[in-house]
């Protein structure tokens, strides 16, 4: 039968299917935290937590698509590092940021997490080797209604949703987040977290 798939066919559906399948639960997730934020439901409940233990779960929760382009994963958190914050805002922003540095980040490229320490604060952030965001865009990023979506290198799609919810996570906890980045020579995701109470 014509229509039949080739055992090639079916394997490359199923893994477009499980691909599909991951990104919209990625955005079902964030809309629903956005909305639950938005109308008081997801109350923000900071504790002493662990920073590097979050890391963690956040490089596992992306570890396939890093494998899947053979991305050198640099991570240099102290585990002695203690942050107060609300435990899931900081699971989503930490994820938001892993998997967009590895949506944009090409094959054999590389992605780092750090943490410095300032007096009050900590500075945790997010780098890559990726296609970079121009001047224009960075100022958008964190600002809802202006849709700024880009493929990732291997065409993932996204929704702009992510950076706007990290945004409003962040300021819960009265950090601030910024970007620092250049077309072609990848991009810096950092965000302020106060020191254990």
């Amino acid at each position: 039968n014509r229509h039949e798939m080739s055992e090639d066919e079916r394997s490359k559906a199923v893994i477009g299917l499980n691909k599909s399948a991951k990104s919209l639960a990625r955005l079902v997730e964030n809309l629903l935290q956005w909305a639950r934020s938005n109308t008081g439901a997801l109350e923000y409940s900071p504790s002493d937590i662990t920073l590097k233990l979050q890391v963690v779960e956040a490089i596992a929760f992306s570890r396939d698509a890093i494998d899947a382009k053979n991305i050198t994963l640099v991570e240099q958190i102290d585990p002695s590092i203690e942050v107060y914050c609300d435990e899931q805002f900081l699971t989503t922003v930490l994820r938001n940021l892993l998997s967009n540095a590895v949506k944009f980040t090409g094959e054999g490229g590389t992605v780092k997490i750090e943490a410095i320490e300032k007096e009050e604060y900590y500075e945790v952030s997010v780098s890559d080797t990726g296609i970079g965001i121009s001047k224009e865009n960075q100022e958008k990023l964190f600002e809802i209604g202006e849709g700024i979506t880009t493929e990732g290198t291997r065409q993932e799609k996204g929704t702009g949703l992510g950076l706007i919810l990290c945004n409003e996570f962040v300021k819960k906890w009265d950090g601030k987040i910024y970007v620092e980045s250049e077309p072609g020579k990848g991009s810096k995701f950092t965000f302020t977290i106060p020191k254990h109470s």
